[in-house]
């Protein structure tokens, strides 16, 4: 249990920073201010080998690499519950009635792993009733903008071609000011639109 805990851990924590929302959120800190996004952006990419786990780690509903990663933390996370349960099981049964319960107390460790889990097929099975209850709680209102049936939605901070469809538009921030030279100019361009 003392190895397979820090490695659900590790799996946790590299499946939070290749969420593709707050990759995106990261990126648009960058797109704001080059000077944090090298650290916000690119700094936590590198240390999370972004570049070359970024197919296999970021979660798509059905590819091959979502079902094949979540196949083997299933395996792993599975593991670790068997464990837990029966290193629980071990501090139960030598309990005795009066004696102080001290480090060998309760875990929920078990619980928050099968939660863990089940995240990614309750998100794709809770899409269709939260769409429905949009759609009937919002029918008589003016929902904004139309959009046109060829429209992709490549701008939009929660697609998952953001961050090319931005580059591409911002030429790979070429030529952009850097570090004390892009403070000077956000406050030359503050003063300007005052």
């Amino acid at each position: 249990m003392l190895v397979f805990a820090p490695i659900c851990i590790a799996l946790t924590i590299f499946n939070l920073f290749y969420n593709n929302l707050m990759i995106n959120l990261r990126f648009m800190a960058k797109m704001r201010c080059v000077t944090f996004g090298l650290c916000l952006f690119d700094c936590i990419n590198y240390a999370f080998c972004y570049c070359f786990l970024q197919k296999p780690c970021r979660d798509k509903c059905f590819t091959p690499w979502t079902v094949g990663k979540w196949a083997i933390k299933a395996a792993i996370m599975g593991y670790t519950v068997f464990l837990v349960k029966e290193k629980r099981e071990l501090w139960e049964d030598s309990f005795e009635p009066g004696e102080m319960v001290g480090d060998s107390g309760t875990s929920r460790l078990d619980t928050y792993l099968i939660v863990y889990l089940l995240q990614h097929p309750i998100f794709i099975i809770a899409r269709l009733p939260i769409f429905i209850l949009y759609s009937i709680l919002t029918c008589c209102c003016d929902k904004g903008v139309e959009f046109n049936e060829d429209n992709e939605f490549k701008d939009r901070v929660i697609s998952f071609d953001f961050i090319p469809y931005e580059l591409g538009r911002l030429n790979h921030f070429a030529n952009h000011p850097v570090g004390r030279n892009e403070l000077e100019y956000n406050r030359a361009l503050s003063f300007v639109r005052a």
